[in-house]
């Protein structure tokens, strides 16, 4: 801009000078023309009034002007009778002259004419005397040769104007570019020299209302982007925390933005940027037919699954002016869900096969004692016995069933201070019957541990943890329950070295209704869901049960529970 306004200045000045020196030299002629001409009258006139002879006139307008003067005496029929600088002019006529016609018909007479070849311009006045006419005149150059003359002069002149006109014109852009420079360096959003530098512009007094209006667009630019920035932050935030997955893309399927917990659900490895193809983020068919079902309509829902994952996903689509253009996505897991589905289908098929089992047996043996087909006393004893074992099964299902209902729903428990050492010990005392019955060696060790719990739940895990590790176990075998303590957790241990657990049944003992041996469950009267009660009893006291188990060799139970419970109690998975 400097260079420009530099160049601009410099071409002024020097189209300025340029122009006004013609006019100079033109002005400068035409004064010079005149004073000729004013002078070779004047001398004329005052030489006729002292002679009328040629000759004589001659000398005296040599010595009154400084130039050249050509005398000539015509007579009335314009024959030359003298010539004072060229003789080869008496054989001319000149009455044709304009001059010399002048001066016949006015008494006098001017003429002026331009000789190109010699380029010269030669003035001519004639005056009417009694001896004919007399003609003076003076020759001047021509405005041509004094131009080239002058064009040395001119070109020094000029050029030295040239270069003051440069010097000036650039300290002056540069004065006026100034603080142009100085307001766009200013106009950076985050930069307040501006607003601190007004009172700068004041000798500007034409930049100051671009500078004030600068400087509130500033304002409002940088309060837009600040609020931009925090809606960004707030948005990014809000998706960055949210378990469900975000994805926008373009009307190409391109994603312009998309949240890590999509990449987590779907494509752990996939980077959380845009640019990239929905394709390659995630290549399921059923996905991507929403995908395409979403293009012809407003909105669509459907499930897909992926990483082992069961995922619904919500399109809706984003129109502007009619025209397509996006889509948000959101993914959400409904894992947890459909396997609960899956527990709700698997616990009615269990519990309809564990009442029917029962159920079917006591209407048999009922139907044959009703039809008479029993007869014999012994064999009515034992027949009936059978019902009233079944019935008691069937009755510890329900019970058991309606316990873990209880478990489950009942949130508002009143938990107080449980000793688990002193809870262990009565479980002990109460199953040393059963295990002295069946031979086993069960025993209670480690410190006195008080929780805050509730004591019935508490010994009723306790309980199912001991009385299967004294069922499931061999004559001789041993049982140790240990209660102890690791930082701000409780440790219940029950141990044994009875039949254990294969490797494949551990994952799954804790389900309802689920039995490693069927048969041998049926013959110590268990329902498949201690353990399972056992489990819901440790989360609802925020705590967690492992096993360790080895088959043939015998089984480790660990329940870790929390010191203190929280005010919240845990949802039961």
């Amino acid at each position: 801009m400097q260079n420009r306004i530099c160049k601009a200045i410099s071409t002024i000045v020097m189209t300025a000078v340029l122009v006004l020196g013609i006019l100079f030299m033109l002005i400068g002629y035409e004064l010079y023309s005149k004073e000729a001409r004013d002078a070779l009258m004047s001398s004329a006139d005052t030489a006729l009034s002292f002679t009328d002879k040629p000759e004589e006139i001659y000398d005296v307008m040599k010595n009154a002007v400084s130039f050249d003067v050509r005398v000539t005496m015509i007579d009335n029929d314009g024959n030359v009778l003298y010539d004072s600088t060229s003789p080869a002019a008496l054989s001319e006529n000149h009455l044709d002259r304009p001059e010399v016609r002048q001066a016949i018909e006015n008494g006098s007479g001017t003429a002026e004419r331009y000789s190109n070849t010699l380029s010269r311009r030669t003035y001519y006045y004639a005056v009417k005397t009694d001896g004919g006419i007399i003609r003076f005149s003076c020759n001047t150059q021509g405005i041509s040769a004094i131009f080239l003359g002058a064009i040395p002069i001119f070109l020094a002149a000029w050029g030295l104007v040239m270069v003051v006109a440069v010097v000036v014109s650039m300290k002056l852009s540069e004065n006026i570019v100034t603080p142009i420079r100085k307001m766009i360096k200013s106009m950076d959003v985050f930069d307040d020299t501006i607003e601190e530098s007004i009172a700068d512009y004041g000798e500007y007094e034409e930049l100051l209302p671009m500078v004030k209006l600068v400087a509130r667009m500033k304002r409002e630019i940088k309060d837009y982007i600040a609020s931009l920035s925090a809606e960004k932050n707030t948005i990014g935030l809000i998706t960055a925390n949210m378990t469900e997955g975000m994805i926008l893309i373009d009307r190409n399927d391109d994603i312009i933005s998309i949240n890590r917990s999509a990449c987590d659900l779907v494509n752990p490895v996939f980077p959380a940027e845009s640019g990239r193809n929905i394709i390659e983020f995630c290549r399921n068919t059923d996905f991507m037919e929403l995908i395409e079902q979403s293009k012809c309509a407003a909105s669509v829902t459907g499930t897909f699954s992926s990483e082992g994952r069961f995922l619904r996903a919500f399109i809706s689509r984003i129109s502007s002016e009619d025209k397509l253009s996006g889509a948000v996505i959101i993914i959400v897991d409904e894992t947890e869900i459909h396997l609960a589905e899956e527990m709700r289908r698997d616990f009615s098929a269990n519990v309809s096969h564990e009442l029917k089992t029962p159920l079917t047996t006591i209407r048999g043996f009922a139907e044959m004692l009703g039809g008479g087909m029993i007869t014999d006393g012994d064999d009515i004893r034992r027949y009936g016995k059978r019902i009233y074992d079944e019935a008691n099964r069937l009755l510890n299902v329900i019970n058991d069933i309606i316990r873990l209902s209880e478990i489950e729903e009942n949130h508002s428990e009143i938990f107080t201070e449980t000793n688990l050492s002193a809870v262990a010990k009565e479980v002990a005392e109460n199953l040393a019957e059963k295990a002295k019955r069946l031979e086993i060696d069960l025993s209670v060790s480690g410190s006195d541990v008080t929780i805050q719990a509730n004591g019935g739940y508490i010994y009723e895990m306790i309980y199912n943890l001991t009385e299967n590790a004294v069922k499931y176990n061999r004559p001789g075998g041993k049982v140790l329950v240990d209660v102890s303590r690791a930082g701000d957790k409780a440790v219940i241990t029950v141990a044994d070295n009875g039949i254990g657990i294969p490797k494949e049944h551990q994952g799954r003992i804790f389900e309802r209704f689920y039995r490693v041996d069927k048969s041998h469950s049926k013959q110590t009267g268990g329902t498949g869901l201690g353990l399972s009660i056992v489990k819901h009893i440790a989360a609802l006291h925020h705590g967690s049960i492992s096993v360790d188990s080895e088959d043939g060799k015998g089984t480790v139970f660990t329940v870790m529970l929390p010191m203190t419970q929280q005010t919240a109690i845990a949802p039961v998975q």
